[in-house]
């Protein structure tokens, strides 16, 4: 598999025929032909299917072509940068919450060695307050971070997503489709949590004392890893980002809890300084994490007052 195959399998898909495909990029159709089949021998799948007169992407082809798009526009990026002055060496200082290097930025990080590996790469675990005061004093040269509302200047903050938040639990569990909705019916059981200080648990214990709804007391246990082996025990419920349990919830160790609560989504984004020049790696790996994580579908009006718990009111 190389660059060219992919160029070769977005452009057949965008222009609509191998014959266009062959035209932009200045071949034969012969060799658009055996490029795709050499992709997928690559993949071990058929990319394209023949329905009636037209060639359409299989399911297989539809997930590969969306990765290649991501690897296209990171190499895109990557020669833009090339035979430029600033060159892709020195250091790289990145702020990032724990939950989203885990669970949305290991890809990126691995696809960012592989196009710069001189570059000695470093990142610092922050919750979201102390990271924008990092980005702020110029101590890191980006972060990656859930809202917290208010970015004055110098700060620039750039919405890439909003992440959904759910209460999760054993499926073993007897939990009623009302507990969560009305007081005193709630089972005894702790509310789990990394941490007291977290916003997704300061904001479920607002709503729970809101509508008068008693739980047993919280467990504070400092990671997600110990929190999702003791809602997998049935020792209790927690509320946390929904991409931090997708695994569990796929193969049905846990399962979502309904609450009165409703749909609460987190904003995401990406947090840089104005004052501070950007280093050719920065603008790289900025590109690289819009490329990845920023939803086309994003509505950004309201979004720092929508995805912001602390802001966010319910009845």
């Amino acid at each position: 598999m190389n660059i060219k195959q992919l160029q070769i399998l977005d452009a057949v898909v965008r222009l609509g025929s191998y014959r266009k495909a062959a035209a932009q990029l200045r071949c034969s159709q012969s060799t658009i032909t055996f490029q795709l089949k050499k992709l997928e021998d690559s993949l071990g799948c058929f990319l394209f299917e023949k329905t009636g007169r037209h060639m359409v992407l299989t399911p297989a082809g539809q997930a590969a072509l969306k990765e290649a798009q991501k690897i296209l526009a990171s190499h895109s990026v990557l020669m833009n940068l090339k035979g430029s002055k600033a060159s892709l060496t020195g250091r790289l200082k990145v702020g990032v919450n724990e939950t989203l290097l885990e669970f949305m930025l290991i890809d990126v990080i691995k696809e960012f060695r592989l196009l710069a590996p001189e570059v000695f790469f470093e990142v610092e675990i922050l919750d979201a307050y102390r990271l924008k005061t990092k980005v702020k004093d110029s101590e890191v040269d980006i972060g990656i971070t859930f809202n917290t509302g208010d970015y004055p200047a110098p700060l620039i903050a750039l919405p890439l997503t909003a992440s959904p938040l759910g209460l999760f639990a054993s499926p073993t569990l007897s939990i009623s489709e009302s507990c969560f909705f009305l007081p005193g019916l709630a089972p005894e059981l702790p509310l789990i949590t990394g941490s007291v200080k977290s916003g997704p648990y300061k904001i479920f214990k607002r709503f729970l004392d809101g509508r008068g709804i008693r739980l047993g007391k919280t467990m504070q246990v400092g990671n997600v890893h110990i929190v999702k082996a003791l809602l997998e025990g049935g020792l209790g419920v927690s509320y946390l980002p929904k991409i931090c349990v997708e695994k569990e919830l796929a193969r049905g160790s846990l399962v979502e809890v309904l609450t009165g609560l409703g749909e609460i989504n987190l904003g995401v984004l990406l947090l840089k300084n104005a004052n501070k020049e950007e280093s050719a790696a920065a603008s790289l790996l900025s590109k690289m994490i819009r490329t990845k994580l920023l939803d086309p579908n994003l509505r950004t009006k309201d979004f720092f007052e929508r995805t912001c718990l602390m802001k966010r009111k319910f009845e």
